[in-house]
């Protein structure tokens, strides 16, 4: 593989910062009010130029949500530590965090944006499978070291974390939680202590 030019090094620069300012801007206004001429000037740089690096408002939030499992699949790797239960405990803060604070690009998502990407877009998708078959492995682990009941499916204890994430989805609740940090933080401790008395050995 030959060296990454001069040109690729600023063009990937560029687009790293495309995506920064545009998560910003998503989290603040909300998927419907992200206007392209904003970020250009956000940037420092042309609409045109902005159009080169992604067609659409749609690709370019693909490209956020996608950043977004790197992130994920980067905690995962190296930045969460003890045994194997509490990289899931702490995992699964993340993940809520990330859902439910009032700068998460997931709550900045309207359900039907959200739906449509994460169902429908293969670059998405594939983000999604590989960070799936990370939490599986994890779970293995817990269930090896006597942490999680070995007589659980890892897929069902996997799919237990994400259908608990949607506890917190009730309209009047989430609208509470995204104002108040400290009852989001609650209410994030209540849903790990309610999944790891369900999947810890009796």
């Amino acid at each position: 593989m030959g060296k990454i030019t001069y040109k690729e090094k600023e063009r990937q620069r560029r687009e790293g910062e495309i995506l920064q300012k545009a998560a910003q801007l998503l989290t603040d206004r909300g998927f419907a009010n992200l206007n392209m001429d904003d970020l250009a000037d956000a940037v420092g740089i042309s609409k045109p130029t902005l159009y080169q690096h992604f067609k659409s408002k749609d690709e370019l939030v693909t490209q956020v949500v996608i950043e977004n499992f790197r992130i994920m699949d980067e905690k995962l790797n190296t930045t969460l530590t003890g045994t194997p239960l509490e990289r899931i405990q702490q995992m699964m803060r993340w993940m809520l965090k990330s859902r439910y604070s009032r700068h998460s690009i997931v709550s900045a998502l309207d359900q039907e944006t959200a739906w449509k990407l994460f169902t429908t877009n293969e670059h998405i998708a594939k983000g999604r499978k590989h960070f799936h078959s990370k939490l599986l492995e994890l779970v293995g682990e817990a269930q090896q070291a006597g942490e999680i009941d070995p007589a659980l499916p890892t897929s069902i204890v996997v799919r237990s974390m994400f259908c608990l994430q949607g506890a917190l989805s009730d309209p009047e609740m989430k609208a509470e939680l995204l104002t108040d940090e400290e009852k989001l933080d609650s209410a994030i401790d209540a849903v790990i202590s309610f999944f790891s008395r369900g999947v810890t050995p009796a």
